[in-house]
């Protein structure tokens, strides 16, 4: 008989009625498709497996290249590059209810050596008519071993405290509120991540005229593969610095004689 993989049942009870990816048809046009590779990556971390062909050392800083450090590693850039193509989909989807869409408001200035304090994006009619709403992302690796005794719903509710002692003072500030948008490299979502994705569409489903069911996966398909491919960006993306030559025209180039 198989070992059981210690993993799947974590996995299992955190994504739970977060896998409609599974059932949907491809499309170019809906923005749901996935390559071949990404969508055998998320099938394997969905079943509690580590994805094929991984490669033996990490290229940007040397270590042993396993899911775990695939997930955590800073390197290059991808940690980021994947929050923030996480953060453009979200916001482009509230753009077609909401107003005064802003990406990356800052919300308080930098001083005395101090950095800027900015949020992921600013919208305005999302819980009430006047105040502005603030919003940031977090994409968690659930399964990192800091995490492995705890549950999905603890990791989740710890990251939002985090996210609302750095922000919510500073949104009040600017007489907005602030809310977290937690979720975890296989798309499970923090509740108040889940609170704001259906009041969003609650608002399309009043514009389009549409059932609220229709919009609800709509828009859920387009959140879990929006993580997806952010998730994969960490999985096959090189993380090394390349060089550029320095210029921009031939003017740096050398003489060459015939």
């Amino acid at each position: 008989m198989e070992e059981e993989n210690p993993r799947l049942a974590r996995i299992q009870d955190r994504v739970n009625g977060n896998s409609q990816w599974l059932t949907i048809v491809p499309s170019s046009a809906d923005g749901f498709d996935l390559d071949p590779i990404q969508f055998r990556d998320a099938l394997a971390m969905r079943y509690g497996r580590t994805p094929q062909n991984l490669p033996s050392s990490c290229d940007g800083c040397g270590a042993a290249f396993d899911l775990n450090h695939a997930l955590n590693c800073k390197k290059g850039g991808l940690v980021k590059r994947g929050h923030d193509s996480v953060r453009d989909d979200c916001l482009e989807i509230a753009k077609l209810v909401w107003g005064g869409a802003v990406r990356e408001p800052v919300l308080r200035n930098g001083n005395d050596g101090s950095p800027e304090l900015v949020a992921d994006m600013k919208l305005h009619g999302v819980w009430d008519s006047v105040r502005p709403a603030f919003f940031d992302h977090r994409i968690i690796n659930a399964d990192a071993a800091s995490h492995s005794s705890r549950t999905w719903n603890s990791i989740a509710e710890s990251a939002a405290r985090e996210k609302h002692m750095k922000y919510d003072q500073a949104a009040e500030d600017k007489r907005g509120s602030f809310s977290p948008l937690i979720c975890s490299c296989d798309g499970a979502l923090h509740r108040e991540y889940g609170v704001f994705q259906k009041r969003m569409v609650q608002a399309l489903a009043m514009k389009w005229e549409k059932p609220y069911s229709a919009i609800l996966g709509w828009v859920r398909v387009r959140t879990q593969l929006s993580i997806i491919r952010a998730t994969s960006m960490r999985l096959r993306s090189g993380r090394s610095q390349v060089k550029a030559l320095g210029f921009e025209d031939g003017a740096g180039l050398p003489s060459v004689e015939d």
